[in-house]
């Protein structure tokens, strides 16, 4: 840098060298030049742990017991027969609310690699150009083995890799790092790859997109992670998984078969008794005050269980009726 240069001086600024084949450093390091510029190209709040989803819904405590347990089984599987797990079913069915749960147990486990949550109209996370940036970056912080050899993919072609194919961004950033990676290691490692809202993903054609990427993968048996897919059954999305990803894909409905009821009733009944403890310590806190004395006649059973009934029978298997439940819905 600055060869046969003398008698100058440069203070601050960042530099960016561009060697003999192509290769690029930021301040002179490879070490994480490449992820500083790979950060530049992720969606942030497309992560399970990102500021912007900091209210994201989880499982009620003892609810999604059944479900949670067979995702669970099959991501610890060593020997598992396929390596998509396609959790599908309608609008406010759980599936995010199943996904960040997920994401949050197996990263607590060290078995968490990358997660995407797409969102319909959310800047970055309603298409897929940030989709491979995202997980690479995350995977080089979770899974430390392949910090360098991702950093080094991406100062190989810095200027031009982000604006490649799927295909080509998934086997530079991800695949071919992993690899690498892998073969330096004799443990384990975090395999488990978590996509939600497959079908928020716009224009549609990027869904399918997504989903040759993964099939061309597996096909070649070139990705080791397990992915985690999670979308609603529209037609085409069911028909690549009833395609050609039907040999390498586990598919969960979350259908009758889980008993959807007991799990909205035990919701219900929690957020019931929540509601009435509040109500009844601010009922008493405004008598103790206006009379200085609690009432102690004040009523404990509400609601009354015909409430429960008729809110269990209005929701229709559906979490997203229950969980923003207005006051006019009581009967």
């Amino acid at each position: 840098m600055f060869s046969n240069s003398r008698n100058f001086v440069i203070q601050g600024g960042t530099f960016q060298i561009v060697n003999a084949s192509g290769g690029y450093n930021e301040n002179g390091s490879g070490g994480s030049g490449g992820l500083d510029i790979l950060h530049r190209h992720i969606a942030t709040g497309a992560m399970h742990d990102s500021a912007e989803r900091s209210n994201a819904p989880t499982c009620h405590p003892d609810t999604r017991i059944a479900v949670l347990n067979d995702i669970m089984g099959w991501v610890e599987d060593e020997h598992r027969e396929t390596d998509i797990l396609w959790l599908h079913g309608p609008a406010g069915a759980g599936k995010t609310s199943i996904c960040q749960t997920l994401a949050e147990m197996c990263q607590e486990k060290g078995e968490l690699a990358a997660t995407f949550f797409f969102a319909r109209g959310a800047p970055g996370r309603d298409n897929d150009r940030s989709l491979v940036p995202t997980i690479a970056y995350q995977i080089a912080h979770s899974f430390e083995a392949s910090r360098d050899y991702i950093s080094t993919s991406v100062l190989k072609d810095p200027l031009q890799i982000f604006a490649k194919s799927l295909p080509t961004q998934m086997r530079q950033l991800v695949i071919q790092p992993l690899k690498q990676a892998i073969a330096d290691i004799t443990g384990p490692y975090p395999k488990l790859l978590i996509i939600d809202g497959l079908d928020e993903c716009q224009p549609e054609d990027s869904q399918e997109n997504i989903l040759r990427v993964i099939y061309n993968t597996l096909k070649n048996r070139s990705l080791p992670l397990c992915i985690l897919l999670a979308s609603r059954k529209e037609p085409h999305i069911r028909d690549a998984f009833e395609g050609d990803l039907h040999e390498f894909t586990y598919p969960i409905a979350l259908d009758d078969k889980y008993n959807p009821d007991q799990d909205i009733a035990t919701y219900l009944r929690s957020s019931f008794a929540l509601s009435c403890e509040n109500i009844e310590t601010t009922a008493q806190w405004r008598l103790y005050l206006c009379h200085g004395r609690p009432n102690l006649l004040f009523i404990h059973s509400w609601p009354k269980h015909r409430v429960n009934l008729y809110t269990l029978r209005r929701s229709s298997d559906s979490w997203m009726y229950v969980t923003n439940l207005p006051a006019k819905d009581s009967p």
